[in-house]
């Protein structure tokens, strides 16, 4: 019995150190991102692209070194912010129900946009890089009706509902160029929600909403709130 007690308090005591620097992580990353939204905003960009690119990169690799291919996650809202179809209890709406369709339509460039594949299938990706350079050079990447993107603002994420392998084939070659997709402004949420590191908290009482899956992902969610204040969602590449 006190050895499971031992255990027990030493894994509760390994929790909340991993959560004191989890809160400390995030406080760092967001004092950095206010210095650079008072001195230049259009830099936050840059800064959301260095937070998101690690993530790509393991996400794009994790069909090589998965085992079980069906264990591959989707990303999506749930895995990289909150569910968006979770109600905020008060209000009995979700994100999903307030993302609003905007026409927002700059072409994103698979070399520097943000755009998140989940390449799932390795004979499919096998496929995709042996054919580089064969029947289809690496710079004449185009895309077609099976590369659906769903691109969310103020922060400039895109997320991946076709044509994960081809896209990631374009980003792996730094070329290629998304001209149609549906965009989506998903700032009315930053009157009801907001993120303090650990959690997804409700504005009205600060209760929690949903907890933290991604530190960089929380990171990303609050700077589109300072890119909001600054009416400065996205670069003008």
């Amino acid at each position: 019995m006190l050895n499971k007690t031992i255990s027990f308090l030493l894994k509760l005591l390994k929790k909340e150190e991993s959560s004191s620097r989890q809160k400390l992580e995030y406080n760092q990353v967001m004092k950095i991102a206010k210095q650079i939204h008072s001195e230049n905003p259009e830099a936050l960009n840059d800064l959301i692209k260095l937070l998101a690119r690690p993530y790509q990169s393991i996400t794009m690799k994790s069909v090589l070194t998965e085992l079980d291919q069906n264990s591959i996650k989707t990303i999506d809202s749930k895995e990289l912010f909150f569910d968006q179809f979770e109600k905020i209890p008060y209000l009995n709406q979700s994100l999903f129900d307030l993302k609003e369709k905007c026409n927002y339509s700059k072409p994103l460039k698979l070399k520097t946009d943000v755009i998140l594949p989940w390449p799932w299938n390795q004979y499919r990706i096998i496929n995709c890089l042996s054919n580089i350079g064969i029947d289809r050079p690496a710079g004449n990447w185009k895309q077609d009706d099976n590369h659906k993107i769903e691109y969310w603002l103020p922060f400039g994420i895109g997320f991946v509902h076709g044509g994960n392998h081809s896209i990631t084939n374009g980003i792996i070659n730094g070329t290629g160029v998304i001209k149609k997709y549906d965009t989506y402004d998903i700032s009315k949420i930053y009157k009801f929600i907001y993120c303090d590191g650990e959690y997804y908290r409700i504005k009205k009482d600060n209760t929690i909403f949903q907890k933290v899956n991604n530190l960089e992902f929380a990171c990303i969610f609050e700077i589109g709130r300072l890119m909001l204040k600054s009416n400065k969602t996205l670069d003008d590449e």
